[in-house]
């Protein structure tokens, strides 16, 4: 019995951390869609935010 309960532990190690991983992936992708909408809405509004960033680092 207690080869099946091992087995059981394990598929339920292996269940948690594909769901751990998969929540991982999909809070990056929100992140990750967030920062490109936030970046798409500010851009056309103000040009000039795009632009200076790219002064800064050669000073």
């Amino acid at each position: 019995m207690a080869s099946t309960e091992d087995m059981l532990k394990i598929i339920g190690l292996a269940f948690i951390g594909i769901l751990g991983i998969f929540a991982v992936v999909v809070i990056l992708s929100i992140l990750c869609a967030g920062i490109a909408i936030f970046a798409y809405v500010s851009m056309p509004a103000t040009p000039t935010v795009t632009i200076t960033p790219i002064d800064f680092p050669f000073p």
